[in-house]
């Protein structure tokens, strides 16, 4: 793998990964979040074949954090970072009950994630158990390891029970990305509903919507989400009154500021 050395091209494709939105799944929504640790080599930290140290933890079942070890086996970014990283990833799931080691295995993207239909984006890997759970990328807030998630193509995973895991430093940040896209993808079915007429799935849709609106403006403040939450409430009560159109109207004003939320 080449290797950058001027810092400014660091940087800059740092950035443009960062603003990389993690793609939505279609296998399920969030479940939990995976934070792994790079050493680092003073050079570059996105090389394969690096060991991985990792912490999970399950918004859903809770039970406190899991410890995996694992190997980046596949970059596909050609990144530079001086000094130690983090790759965040959403952990979405067919189902709510993920057992205690389930993210065991191998992941892979992005010919994976168009063979099992999740997303387009390269950087969702998938694996697991029959290929049910996707690692979603999300953008870590500035510092080392910036935007490091999005280059990541391949990856392997082993629970280790036996042994304490490393501390997670960017939950919060990676809970917010989870609910604010799950509330985006939720309006995007309400919308649709709305253009074929469907006003009580419109009401449906945006119902799920504000609920991880809400979750998300619970973890992190954030005006266009407030202001997405008071058109959810709309997009709602017109929906349930049965006028398909005016619900459809504060659906997209809705997706409007949920999208500015991600700047």
């Amino acid at each position: 793998m080449a290797r950058m050395t001027d810092f400014r091209r660091t940087l800059c494709c740092g950035l443009f990964l960062a603003g990389m939105a993690p793609a939505a799944a279609l296998a399920g929504e969030q479940v939990g979040v995976l934070e792994c640790h790079l050493s680092g080599n003073g050079i570059t930290v996105l090389i394969e074949n690096q060991a991985l140290d990792c912490v999970y933890e399950d918004e859903i079942a809770g039970g406190g954090p899991q410890h995996y070890i694992g190997k980046l086996t596949k970059v596909g970014a050609n990144i530079g970072v001086n000094g130690p990283g983090d790759l965040v990833w959403g952990v979405v799931a067919e189902t709510n009950a993920l057992a205690p080691g389930a993210l065991t295995g191998d992941y892979a993207g992005p010919e994976a994630s168009l063979r099992v239909g999740v997303g387009g984006g390269g950087a969702i890997l998938v694996g697991g158990s029959n290929n049910t759970i996707s690692l979603q990328p999300f953008n870590v807030e500035g510092g080392e390891g910036l935007g490091l998630s999005a280059g990541a193509e391949s990856v392997s995973l082993t629970f280790v029970p036996d042994q304490p895991p490393p501390p997670m430093k960017h939950r919060h940040h990676a809970v917010f990305w989870g609910h604010l896209h799950a509330a985006i993808h939720h309006t995007n079915e309400a919308i649709e509903a709305g253009k074929h007429g469907h006003a009580e799935a419109v009401a449906h849709h945006a119902e799920a919507a504000l609920h991880h609106a809400e979750a998300a403006e619970n973890v992190k403040a954030n005006p266009h989400v407030k202001e997405a939450i008071g058109h959810l409430h709309a997009a709602i009560k017109q929906g349930k009154e049965g006028h398909a159109e005016a619900a459809t109207k504060h659906a997209e004003e809705a997706l409007t500021h949920l999208e500015m939320a991600k700047k």
